[in-house]
C-alpha cells in the first residue's frame, strides 16, 4: 500500500506535463498532427482515386457514359487536396478549443484509437467497394457472430454516423444544385423565373432524398463496419463506442463530420459552377455549327 500513493503522485506529474508539452506545441500543428492521427490526411489525399473508380462503376450503367466521364474529369480538376486540407484545419482550428483539442490528440495516440483509425484506413483503397462487395457476399454463408451484430449496432447508435451522413450528403448536393441553378442563371442559360421553379422543384426532392437515404445509408453502415471492423477485437469496438458516448467523443465526430461536410461542399460549390460552364461552352459550339 505504501508504493500506491507516490504511483499515483508519478502518474498527475507524466500526464500534467504530457499536457504542457501538447499546450506548447503551435496550434497549427498541434491541428496538423491531430489530422494526421485520425487520418483525414490520408482520406483527402486518397479522394481523387476513390472518385475516379465510382466514375468507373456509374459508367458501366450510365445512359451516356461520355457525359458521365466529362463530369468526373471536371470534377477531378477542381479537386485539389492540399487546398481542402487548409479548409479541413482552418475548420478545426475555428470550431474547437485549445483544451478539447489536446486531449482529443492524446485519445487519437492512445493504442485503442490507433488500432481503429488504421482499421478504418482500408475504406481509402481505391478498390474498397469492390472488396467490400465480395465481402457482403460472402456473409451470406459465413454470418458475423451475435456479438460481433450488438457491438456494431452499438458503435454505430453511440457516433450517431448515420443521421450525421444523410445530412452531409444531403447539405453537400443542395450546395451543388443551388450552385447549378446560380451559374445558369449567371449565363443566361435559365430564366429567373425558370430558376425558381426549379428550386421550388428541388427542395422538395431534397426532403425525398432524406427520408430515402436513411435506411439505405444505415444498412451500408452497419456492412462497411462489418467489413472494417472484421479484425476487431468485440471488447475493442464496444470501448470505442463508449468513447463515442463520451462528450469529447460526441464533439470529435460532430467536428470531424461537420469539417469533412465543409470541404466537400466548398469542393461540390466549385464542381457546380464548372460543369454549368463546361454545359454552357458545349452549347455554343452547337449552336455555332
Amino acid at each position: 500500500m505504501k508504493i500506491v500513493k507516490p504511483l499515483v503522485s508519478f502518474y498527475v506529474v507524466v500526464l500534467s506535463l504530457l499536457v504542457q508539452l501538447a499546450y506548447a506545441e503551435p496550434l497549427d500543428a498541434r491541428v496538423a498532427k491531430y489530422m494526421s492521427l485520425t487520418g483525414t490526411d490520408e482520406t483527402l489525399e486518397s479522394m481523387p482515386d476513390q472518385i475516379a473508380a465510382m466514375s468507373q462503376q456509374r459508367m458501366l450503367t450510365s445512359k451516356d457514359p461520355e457525359l458521365e466521364g466529362q463530369i468526373m474529369e471536371v470534377m477531378l480538376e477542381v479537386w485539389d487536396t492540399g487546398e481542402v486540407k487548409r479548409e479541413v484545419a482552418a475548420f478545426i482550428k475555428q470550431n474547437i478549443d485549445e483544451e478539447p483539442l489536446n486531449q482529443l490528440i492524446i485519445w487519437q495516440e492512445s493504442p485503442l484509437a490507433r488500432r481503429m483509425t488504421e482499421a478504418e484506413l482500408a475504406a481509402n483503397d481505391a478498390e474498397f467497394q469492390s472488396k467490400l462487395m465480395h465481402y457482403i457476399g460472402d456473409l451470406q454463408t459465413t454470418p458475423p457472430l451475435p456479438e460481433t451484430r450488438q457491438a456494431i449496432m452499438r458503435f454505430i447508435e453511440s457516433t450517431n454516423l448515420v443521421d450525421m451522413t444523410v445530412d452531409m450528403t444531403v447539405d453537400m448536393t443542395e450546395m451543388m444544385l443551388a450552385s447549378f441553378s446560380h451559374a445558369a442563371r449567371a449565363s443566361g442559360s435559365i430564366t429567373d423565373e425558370g430558376a425558381a421553379m426549379m428550386d421550388e422543384l428541388l427542395a422538395e426532392e431534397l426532403g425525398q432524398m432524406r427520408s430515402m437515404l436513411q435506411p439505405v445509408m444505415e444498412q451500408q453502415m452497419v456492412l462497411m463496419s462489418y467489413y472494417l471492423y472484421r479484425n476487431v477485437s468485440n471488447e475493442d469496438i464496444l470501448a470505442y463506442a463508449d468513447f463515442y458516448e463520451t462528450d469529447l467523443g460526441r464533439q470529435e465526430m460532430t467536428l470531424m463530420v461537420d469539417a469533412l461536410g465543409h470541404a466537400l461542399a466548398l469542393w461540390a460549390d466549385r464542381s457546380a459552377v464548372a460543369i454549368t460552364e463546361l454545359a454552357v461552352t458545349a452549347a455554343e459550339e452547337t449552336n455555332e455549327q
